[in-house]
């Protein structure tokens, strides 16, 4: 069996903006749990608000650099480490660049040495969306050149016409796709 450490942020928790948290049986772990059944077990750790870097003062809790080690090691032995985050650094408020958030990301690959680590590319915001134009010029930035790296991001999964309940936060049918997505890169159909 494989063990698959998920770090995330509100789209790993499960956040609807519309109502209560997304229901455990529909977020995107939990389905994939269903799907792999004994093959694979999933272990999620996901955190409203939280960024990939270590630069809230605010809120220190969603620093995901500080707190991944401490989470991984709980989560005990994983052969796949996925990495979902990047979403709440696109806000102005944090000032951060492009390069920043990516730097930040590649982080994680270096900090696991042991296991695979794969990337979920955030979300391809567009313009018709209630995130606002500082998520979509950035996600499009960063899907951009991760892709272009390769040799930096071997592992990703680029997640695009994901339905969003509120131009961040993905929907329940957005929850299925992205399990699908991951199940997929796994190397089983859902």
């Amino acid at each position: 069996m494989k063990r698959v450490f998920v770090y995330g942020d509100s789209n790993v928790w499960g956040y609807n903006f519309a109502g209560p948290r997304v229901p455990y049986h529909l977020r995107w772990t939990n389905r994939l749990k269903r799907s792999l059944k004994s093959d694979y077990e999933i272990i999620a750790d996901g955190v409203c608000d939280r960024v990939a870097g270590n630069y809230r003062l605010d809120k220190t809790r969603c620093n995901g650099r500080s707190l991944f080690r401490e989470a991984y090691e709980a989560a005990g032995y994983a052969d796949i480490v996925i990495i979902a985050l990047g979403t709440n650094d696109f806000q102005e408020r944090f000032g951060r660049s492009v390069d920043d958030i990516i730097n930040d990301l590649l982080w994680y690959r270096d900090a696991v040495n042991t296991a695979e680590v794969i990337y979920i590319l955030p979300p391809n915001f567009n313009d018709t969306e209630e995130s606002g134009p500082e998520f979509t010029s950035k996600s499009q930035k960063i899907r951009s050149q991760m892709i272009e790296n390769r040799e930096k991001f071997v592992n990703y999964i680029v997640v695009d016409n994901v339905e969003l309940s509120d131009g961040v936060h993905f929907s329940v049918q957005g929850h299925k796709l992205i399990a699908k997505l991951v199940g997929k890169r796994l190397g089983i159909g859902l």
